[in-house]
């Protein structure tokens, strides 16, 4: 066997086996996340994991979340995929998820892709979700979230929709939304903010029958700050370039209208 042959074949054994030494690396990382559910949320709501088949390369999950009711609903199921020192997911709504979700917001889901990806080395997080949906009114909307992990183990969530027609009295146009989650101790998180942008909302009270409310180019944020002996401070603010107030009895109407 000549020099050079030699000098290959050492090589691509010593690459073969770093490729290997990192796969079981990056399936150890993957054991080592599952083995830190269920997660909380405020204690409101917990995170669950079931991991339903696993090989070399493959794993697939469900993901359910059960509430303070002890009710249980799984909400996405997994396809997971790991590379040396990467993962990428493959994720789907629940069939159990998306028949709630038509009928408790008047849609019809048409389509939904989640795509993840994962980084062993620095715990990296990214998750990106779009959602094809029809309203109402029969008309075509789109729905985008973005979940990261960040490095001080904070959880950033950004969502836009293109709007939303829950009835003849409930029109949203515009949202934009982002959320922050902190970490307060092992496996649990609470809300920290929240900010929300719409250009055009119309909210129906009571179906419509006493107020309806009309807000245009509104923004609302929301702000949590720990205080002492387990007290938060919680702060509000909110703008509207119009916020008009409408009572609609036949009998008895009225209206206010404040534009900035």
């Amino acid at each position: 066997m000549s020099k050079k042959r030699t000098i290959a074949l050492t090589i691509s054994a010593i690459a073969v086996a770093l490729g290997i030494g990192a796969q079981f690396y990056t399936n150890h990382k993957i054991d080592q996340v599952l083995k830190n559910f269920p997660y909380s949320l405020d204690n409101q709501a917990t995170l669950n994991v079931t991991q339903t088949a696993k090989n070399f390369f493959i794993r697939e999950l469900i993901f359910s979340v059960k509430d303070s009711d002890a009710k249980s609903t799984n909400v996405i199921s997994t396809k997971l995929t790991a590379l040396p020192f990467f993962i990428t997911a493959e994720s789907q709504l629940s069939d159990q998820l998306v028949r709630q979700l038509n009928k408790t917001l008047n849609i019809t889901i048409d389509k939904n892709t989640i795509n993840s990806k994962f980084s062993p080395v620095g715990d990296y997080l990214q998750s990106d979700i779009l959602t094809e949906f029809r309203d109402f009114a029969n008309k075509s909307q789109n729905l985008s979230i973005g979940l990261h992990f960040l490095k001080n183990k904070e959880v950033e969530l950004k969502t836009t929709l293109s709007g939303f027609n829950y009835d003849k009295d409930t029109k949203l146009e515009e949202i934009e939304g982002e959320a922050r989650l902190v970490p307060v101790g092992a496996n649990q998180y609470d809300l920290s903010s929240i900010d929300l942008t719409a250009k055009n909302a119309e909210v129906a009270l009571l179906n419509g029958e006493n107020t309806h409310v009309y807000m245009k180019n509104a923004t609302y944020h929301f702000d949590v700050k720990s205080g002492e002996a387990d007290k938060r401070d919680l702060s509000t603010k909110f703008s509207s370039d119009i916020l008009r107030i409408a009572r609609r009895k036949p009998s008895n109407s009225w209206w206010f209208e404040f534009i900035d």
